[in-house]
């Protein structure tokens, strides 16, 4: 695009800037070896709510020090402190974070995760468990074997939620 024809309009200028400001930022990420590209989407999410919950709870904590949360101006009109209302846009984004997650399966997603991640506990867990009864060491009978893994059974049935 020519001078003439837009290129000099204060819209396109804007633009380019924030190219060169986007690349610039993309290059030092590189060479700080973070790397950028595409991301999980659910993950990227789970972040920015764990985040915007904190700073909604920091935001919280700051406007319950303040003594007055809608001084006056010199008019004598009261008006909402500045930290009230980020405290109540941070709030609002952490709402609308929160929904966009149910929203797309979040919880279901993160609750699939953990049950993988116990699963592979488990596992590990029953590969210990044997390979310590098992163990020449221990020096287990048949019979301790099989009253140890009972035991171990009858243990954790009493600890699973009913």
């Amino acid at each position: 695009m020519c001078i003439a024809h837009g290129a000099a309009a204060p819209a396109v200028k804007a633009k380019a800037a924030e190219r060169v400001q986007r690349q610039k930022a993309g290059a030092r990420l590189m060479a700080m070896g973070i790397e950028v590209g595409p991301a999980d989407p659910l993950e990227v999410l789970q972040k920015r709510l764990a985040e915007a919950d904190a700073i909604t709870d920091a935001a919280a904590e700051l406007v319950s020090e303040l003594d007055d949360i809608a001084p006056a101006n010199h008019h004598g009109d009261r008006k909402p402190d500045a930290l009230v209302k980020i405290q109540g846009e941070w709030f609002d984004r952490t709402a609308r974070l929160a929904k966009l997650g149910l929203d797309n399966g979040l919880a279901k997603k993160a609750l699939e995760r953990l049950s993988r991640i116990g699963e592979t506990q488990a596992a590990e867990m029953v590969e210990a468990f044997t390979a310590a009864i098992n163990d020449p060491d221990v020096n287990m009978t048949p019979e301790q074997k099989a009253a140890a893994k009972k035991a171990a059974a009858r243990h954790l049935r009493a600890q699973a939620p009913e």
